[in-house]
């Protein structure tokens, strides 16, 4: 019988070009059933290549297990068994120790999933734009909520007594300042602003601003905080009180607080009492939320020797010093910050209470002639550097002599020794310390 050639063909699977092939369209249901049977062979894959149990032996157990349901055998069952249970440990222990990988294969093969259905449809493409983008960013397994810079911060604290003076020239001055110097913060103490003034005028690109204004009544005060875009910083006004800034900067997963704060000259006696009360207690707060560190800068016109040796300890510096102390805070600015053609003081301040976070702090010079305070420069990093080494006398009181001890104390004539210096209440104290120091 005579085949025509396009019967031939047709049997031998060609197809004449002359006709109009169909397109076959693939199920809507195809890409569900696709996904999860890639999702499968690619977990199973995984784990076979990653088990201690070889693939032959993953074959086996599966043989075994069809077997069981035909075998009566007790022996045969107790053995399979066994063989299952080893093996279901083993992936048991593998999950736990490899459950983040598998996590990413999910994400990853549910995003191409996801890649590949997009083909299927043209509808809803915003959902799957979104849900594209946020298995890439699962998938990655580096993205961080908050990343904040990168280590180290740095930091300006200036006194510029008014922004708003000179038609605001000082804005750009510390825009051009905050470039050169990579600033993350700029704290700035006297801002002298008042609250009909707009951020407009004050704006610094890359920055955004928090404020604490003027009230109507006062002429000097204010402050103001510049920080980058890209920090994660919370304004905490449930802290702060007049001429006091309080943030919370989220950094590298460690909660750091920075306080701004500036104390009028003229307060009366009354008036510094309440700011200093207000000022511990803040601290106060802000320890038992138990942050990483905590900074505290601004402008307190108070004078310490112990901070600068040519200031003469004042009753301000002195009682600030004394909240510094109670709260285990350490001032570190060293130099004066104010400088008149007859003057130098140090009375613009940077104190923490992790002082080994500081890796440099600077007096930089004014950025405006007609201003005389210095310009705090600051940078810390947050890697949290160990203390440094250091000598400290360590008393072993299980190797003590107690009896020695006692003899000791009552043989001393403490009654003639402290009645001779009993003018002096500070000789007698030292005469004290310094008797029970030898005795041990």
């Amino acid at each position: 019988m005579n085949i025509s050639v396009e019967s031939h063909r047709m049997r031998i699977g060609l197809f004449s070009s002359n006709r109009p092939q169909k397109c076959i369209k693939p199920s809507a249901t195809n890409p569900f059933i696709t996904f999860y049977t890639f999702f499968i062979l690619k977990l199973a894959t995984f784990l076979m290549n990653s088990l201690t149990v070889s693939p032959n032996i993953f074959i086996l157990l599966l043989e075994l297990v069809a077997c069981i349901l035909d075998s009566l055998d007790p022996i045969f069952n107790a053995l399979v068994g066994l063989l299952v249970l080893i093996y279901a440990i083993n992936a048991f222990q593998f999950l736990l120790i490899h459950s983040y990988v598998i996590t990413a294969i999910f994400f990853q093969t549910s995003y191409d999933f996801f890649v590949f259905s997009a083909q299927f449809s043209q509808s809803d493409l915003f959902t799957k734009f979104f849900l594209y983008k946020m298995l890439e960013m699962l998938t990655h397994g580096d993205i961080e909520p908050h990343p904040g810079p990168p280590s180290p911060l740095k930091f300006m604290h200036w006194n510029l007594n008014s922004l708003p003076a000179h038609d605001f020239r000082r804005v750009s001055i510390l825009q051009a300042y905050a470039v050169q110097e990579k600033l993350d913060l700029i704290a700035i103490s006297e801002s002298a602003l008042k609250t009909k003034i707009d951020n407009e005028k004050i704006e610094i690109d890359g920055y955004s601003i928090i404020r604490n204004d003027l009230v109507n009544t006062q002429r000097c005060g204010g402050v103001l905080l510049y920080y980058k875009n890209h920090l994660s910083v919370k304004n905490r006004p449930d802290l702060q009180f007049a001429n006091t800034i309080v943030v919370e900067i989220n950094i590298s997963k460690k909660k750091v607080f920075f306080i701004l704060s500036y104390r009028r000259p003229s307060q009366s006696d009354l008036e510094f009492t309440s700011y200093c009360e207000q000022l511990n207690d803040l601290i106060e707060k802000i320890n038992n939320e138990n942050p990483f560190m905590t900074l505290l800068t601004g402008d307190y016109n108070a004078k310490n020797s112990s901070w600068y040796a040519g200031d003469k300890t004042d009753k301000f510096g002195l009682a600030i010093n004394d909240i510094f102390s109670t709260n285990a805070f350490f001032q570190i600015v060293d130099q004066p910050t104010n400088l008149t053609a007859t003057s130098h003081h140090c009375i613009d301040l940077v104190a923490t209470d992790q002082p080994n976070i500081i890796i440099q702090n600077e007096i930089a010079p004014s950025l405006d002639p007609n201003c005389h305070h210095q310009i705090n420069l600051v940078k810390l990093d947050l890697k949290n550097q160990p203390p440094p080494p250091y000598k400290r006398l360590v008393y072993h009181y299980a190797r003590a002599n107690m009896n020695g001890l006692r003899d000791s104390c009552v043989q001393f004539d403490w009654t003639n020794s402290l009645d001779s210096l009993s003018d002096s209440k500070d000789e007698q104290v030292e005469l004290f310390d310094n008797a029970v120091l030898n005795i041990t």
